[in-house]
């Protein structure tokens, strides 16, 4: 039955059982400094708890430990030196007050912006490459591509600059008879090359 619980370096509780605790205790993945929760709720560091025993520290890690510690002790024994009471803070720093405040003039910033104005042209919705050769499908597939350029080059003129490529669908509805017939709705796709020129 898992009556324990420990936090992992996610502080996420894990429950184990009282082996398996001793268990992660001797491997190394529960340190002295583990925080560990019995069975009625009370949490604790496993260093106090009965029956656990650790891996010992490496001597290098012995070392750095026992260094750190008589550096923190020095730094502790250390007396602080107070500043002189009657000497002000600011004329150590030899900061210059001026006797009448700076008026500041905020400076205003420009804001532009550039409006457009748009044409669409339409675009080919469909394009069929009937040549069987894998050559002359390649050529053809190129001559596709570069009419959309010509399309594009002829409208970029006076200003006019190639903007997108859109798509927009046309529904068209049967009448009255064709409802009655059962004539479904029909949509289109429809290809606009978008063009742009500043106002």
């Amino acid at each position: 039955m898992a009556n324990w619980k420990y936090y992992n370096e996610n502080g996420e509780k894990i429950a184990v059982t009282g082996g398996q605790l001793k268990e992660l205790a001797k491997q190394g993945t529960i340190t002295p400094e583990t925080f560990v929760e019995t069975h009625d709720g009370r949490t604790g560091l496993a260093k106090h708890v009965t029956g656990l025993t650790f891996p010992e520290p490496s001597p290098i890690k012995k070392e750095f430990e026992q260094v750190l510690e008589e550096c923190l002790s020095t730094i502790d024994q250390q007396p602080s030196i107070p500043l002189p009471s009657h000497t002000p803070i600011i004329n150590s720093f030899a900061i210059p007050i001026p006797s009448t405040p700076i008026q500041h003039t905020p400076v205003p910033i420009p804001v532009t912006s550039i409006q457009y104005e748009y044409k669409c042209v339409a675009a080919p919705m469909i394009i069929t490459i009937s040549s069987s050769s894998p050559a002359m499908q390649a050529t053809e597939e190129k001559k596709t591509v570069e009419s959309f350029g010509e399309i594009i080059n002829e409208e970029c003129h006076d200003d006019w600059e190639f903007y997108s490529m859109e798509q927009i669908t046309v529904k068209n509805n049967p009448g009255c008879l064709g409802a009655f017939m059962g004539v479904k709705a029909v949509e289109t796709v429809y290809n606009m090359l978008v063009f742009r020129k500043p106002k």
